[in-house]
């Protein structure tokens, strides 16, 4: 499973905030380019940078910061697995 931030909500989010880019990164605790090339879709979301959003929007629902999707790719950079299983 990869998760990919839904940039149309966290922008909505930063807007509703007026929060910055800058603002943004701080908060997430990532460089301000990290997040502009994803939302610029130069690149993915990796590990660090999903945290960061979860860490910068503590009180949204996951499933309306991210898209969850079935990949078959094994690119470990950019794809952050969930075990979706039940112990």
């Amino acid at each position: 499973m990869k998760l990919t931030p839904n940039i149309v909500f966290i922008r909505k989010l930063m807007s509703e905030k007026n929060m910055t880019l800058r603002d943004l990164a701080r908060k997430a605790e990532v460089s301000a380019a990290a997040i502009s090339n994803v939302f610029n879709g130069k690149r993915g979301a990796g590990k660090v940078l999903i945290g960061g959003f979860i860490k910068a929007f503590p009180k949204e629902q996951l499933n309306e910061l991210f898209f969850l999707s079935n990949v078959s790719s094994n690119d470990e950079e950019n794809n952050f697995e969930i075990n979706m299983e039940e112990h």
